[in-house]
């Protein structure tokens, strides 16, 4: 049982690390113009919290 929720937590770690990634790449491309630099700063300090999230569970089963 632990076996299978630790191989879940790191397949589920892996997506959100893949898709924290790829908006943070996006993100990055909306500093360009002066009118979007709020609306990414915003979506940069929303991406964080998934991440922390996975990383704390991960870090309570193994």
């Amino acid at each position: 049982m632990i076996e299978l929720l630790n191989l879940s937590i790191n397949e589920a770690l892996a997506r959100t690390l893949m898709t924290a990634s790829t908006v943070f790449v996006a993100v990055l491309a909306l500093f360009a113009g002066p009118v979007l630099h709020s609306v990414s700063v915003a979506m940069l300090w929303g991406l964080r919290r998934p991440l922390f999230l996975d990383l704390e569970r991960r870090r309570g089963l193994v």
